[in-house]
């Protein structure tokens, strides 16, 4: 390429450059222009207009806040783009229902000012006393009525009155089921000597109340009672007894004996069970009045029981009172079913008088207590067994030694025990 060629491209690419910077400045010049013209705008403000508030027929328009008055601090701007104060009329929210889970209705005596909820009550609401039932008609709710002066014991009647609980009225007032004294358990009464007799049956035992509801009257448990009234050996529960020795005993006229008359020991009488009487394995008691005057020899029995139940063990199930003539002292002998002593004891001062006796066993504490005259005079920590026992009265079982003196109305009970504390004891007028 020659110097002319070179020339010539040289002012072409001059012509580009100049044509590109011409470009390059209308293009800044353009962009200064409308950057100006929004410096211009800013500068002197934009004319907004308030925000047009809405009617109930057409909607508003954006705007501008409204400027609020000297004094509307307390105001609130409303839709229709007035400040306005905020009413204390009454509003209502929506009703609770089915598809509505929430809402409340303020009004109908309700009101809201500012924070407070008002409750008014127009009238007052009135409650009539409740009315009572009748024997053809039910009752109505109501209030309780007002008791009078004079009735702060008194109850409430279904009828509507204020009325005492009736107290007492005897038990034959009372309706209960029929139960024999044979049943398990039970509870029922009979009329004896025209009172009622409260009996209570648990199991083997027979309870019997007497009117007063306090004192135990056991004579569903008695299982053998001798008078000694007009026979020697009438028993009152069962068969009669047996009167035995060389010269059985009989009727002693007294005027100290209960009905004048008691059953008289001597030299070689006794009397006895007709067949072996069962007790001991629960509560039982024997109780009896006796004078003993003397005994010969040593140990003349009083009151003598024995189950035999081997031959060769002759004191096997043995409960005995005897008396031992040369200390004038009662001992007390107890064997079990093998003959082997669980008690040898005596107590003094039982024999110079006309003494009621008692013997009386708690099965549960293994307890057996003998009270002279309803003072406890010795107790013993011993299980009995229940055993079937021979009993003689007046005589030592064992040996045939007889006591003289005399005896009246012997009992014997099973299943209960009359006393476990000192009592008062029959009166001195029942004594021989």
């Amino acid at each position: 390429m020659n110097n002319g060629q070179h020339l010539a491209r040289a002012r072409h690419l001059e012509d580009v450059a100049n044509g590109a910077k011409r470009y390059i400045l209308a293009e800044i010049l353009d962009m200064t222009n409308a950057v100006t013209t929004e410096l211009e705008n800013i500068s002197g403000g934009a004319n907004y207009d308030d925000f047009t508030g809405a009617t109930s027929i057409t909607g508003g328009a954006s705007g501008l806040v409204p400027a609020p008055s000297i004094g509307d601090e307390d105001k609130f701007l409303r839709g229709d783009g007035t400040w306005a104060t905020v009413s204390s009329d009454e509003y209502s929210l929506p009703t609770a229902n089915a598809t509505q889970k929430g809402g409340v209705i303020i009004g109908g005596g309700l009101s809201m000012v500012g924070d407070t909820l008002n409750v008014t009550i127009s009238g007052g609401v009135s409650y009539a006393d409740f009315t009572g039932a009748t024997s053809i008609a039910g009752g109505l709710s109501g209030l309780v009525p007002a008791p009078a002066i004079g009735e702060e014991n008194k109850f409430l009647r279904g009828d509507g009155t204020w009325a005492s609980v009736a107290r007492g009225g005897g038990l034959s007032s009372i309706v209960l089921s029929t139960v024999t004294s044979h049943a398990e358990g039970g509870l029922w009464y009979q009329i004896i000597n025209t009172e009622p007799i409260l009996k209570l049956r648990c199991g083997e035992y027979v309870y019997s109340f007497n009117p007063d509801g306090k004192t135990i009257d056991a004579s569903a448990n008695m299982i053998c009672h001798l008078p000694f009234d007009n026979s020697i050996t009438e028993n009152t529960c069962g068969d009669d007894w047996i009167a035995g020795g060389i010269h059985p005993p009989d009727i002693y006229e007294t005027p100290y004996a209960i009905n004048g008359k008691a059953f008289m020991f001597n030299a070689s009488g006794r009397v006895q069970s007709p067949t072996p009487i069962t007790f001991g394995g629960r509560d039982f008691t024997i109780d009896f009045h006796a004078y003993v005057e003397s005994s010969s020899p040593l140990w003349s029995g009083l009151f003598c029981a024995r189950a035999v139940v081997d031959s060769s063990q002759k004191r096997s199930g043995v409960i005995w009172l005897v008396h031992n003539s040369n200390s004038g002292v009662m001992n007390v002998d107890i064997y079990d079913s093998n003959a082997t002593r669980l008690v040898q004891s005596s107590i003094s001062d039982v024999y110079d008088a006309r003494r009621h006796f008692e013997i009386d066993y708690l099965h549960d504490n293994s307890t057996l207590k003998i009270f002279v005259d309803g003072q406890e005079k010795a107790t013993y920590s011993v299980s009995i067994e229940r055993l079937a026992r021979d009993i003689w009265l007046g005589a030592n079982i064992e040996n045939g030694y007889v006591v003289g003196g005399y005896m009246d109305e012997f009992r014997m009970f099973d299943g209960i025990a009359l006393h476990d504390s000192d009592f008062t004891p029959p009166t001195a007028a029942d004594y021989f």
